[in-house]
């Protein structure tokens, strides 16, 4: 049997943005314009511990490899290589999407991509930063400074979900450009994801990463502090549909994903704040709930909630 040959120089893409801004929307799009004869990949990490986002990848028919949890870069890149070690061995993609945790800092997951590790397999791109103009006028939000890095690490800088920002969103998104201190190849602003694919070809900033280090050694490490309630219902567990939509349009959680056995069939939940949408998936093994919430009596509560929507 002869040997395969060795992997190199795939294209790798990193995706960062705080939670609700759009990665997997935008990676999804993406997805569409994909040549038929290639076979591309996603390393997906998620805050909660259930895989919501690799279900969803999974649903579209998409190769996918989760890091669940919130934290790609602990134990210094370990469980990162092991994935991506495993997803090339596994897939041998033509090309991979790695989306990083809206709550982590993304340094180390460059960092791990840039390593002697992978020097080989891996040719890495320009680097994109999706970011809601919406939440800028929350400052307390990125107080910890990730946002802040996220940025400063970004080769492609886009404005998403541009339809639902108001005018002192977008001028505050105007003026974060005029002050970046490190130099984008891109600046965009959009809805929905779109992004244009030709961008998959641009290689990073020239010195993009040493700029960002020297700006990211002013900013506070801290991950943001949160309560995240992960937990998964077996399919004898059928849920209200406007049930779940009224608790979570009433209690607005920070951040919502779940996959829910309803009375409507299989659905998607993904929400933050006041904003909700419910998009109908395939079936599921089960029920899963990935919920960010302000405290754990929150959590506690809702917990209580969510189970009195049971059928």
């Amino acid at each position: 049997m002869a040997s395969r040959q060795p992997l190199t120089a795939i294209p790798t893409h990193v995706f960062m943005g705080f939670l609700g801004s759009g990665k997997t929307s935008a990676i999804l799009n993406l997805f569409e314009t994909k040549p038929a004869d290639e076979h591309w990949a996603v390393l997906v990490n998620e805050y909660g511990q259930l895989g919501i986002d690799g279900a969803h990848y999974q649903s579209q028919g998409i190769t996918v490899k989760e890091i669940p949890g919130g934290c790609m870069c602990c134990a210094s890149g370990v469980p990162m290589q092991v994935a991506i070690n495993k997803l090339l061995k596994q897939s041998r993609p033509d090309r991979l999407f790695v989306e990083t945790s809206g709550l982590g800092h993304p340094d180390g997951v460059l960092k791990t991509l840039n390593g002697e590790h992978f020097q080989k397999a891996l040719s890495l791109k320009a680097s994109f930063c999706l970011l809601d103009p919406e939440k800028l006028l929350n400052p307390a939000r990125y107080a910890n400074g990730l946002l802040e890095q996220q940025i400063a690490l970004a080769d492609i800088l886009i404005a998403n979900k541009v339809d639902l920002a108001s005018t002192p969103a977008m001028d505050k998104f105007d003026s974060l450009v005029e002050h970046c201190l490190v130099p984008k190849l891109i600046v965009a602003k959009t809805s929905f994801g779109v992004i244009d694919s030709n961008w998959l070809e641009l290689e990073p900033v020239v010195g993009r990463e040493k700029d960002a280090v020297s700006l990211n050694a002013t900013l506070s490490a801290d991950e943001p502090t949160v309560s995240v309630f992960s937990r998964a219902f077996n399919l004898e567990q059928l849920f209200c549909r406007q049930k779940l939509e009224e608790l979570f349009k009433r209690t607005q959680p920070t951040r919502i994903k779940a996959i829910c056995q309803t009375d409507n069939g299989w659905l998607l939940f993904n929400g933050e704040g006041e904003r909700l949408t419910m998009t109908i998936i395939q079936g599921q093994q089960q029920s899963r709930f990935d919920i960010i919430l302000e405290s754990t009596r929150a959590k506690e509560r809702l917990e209580q909630e969510i189970e009195s929507c049971i059928l």
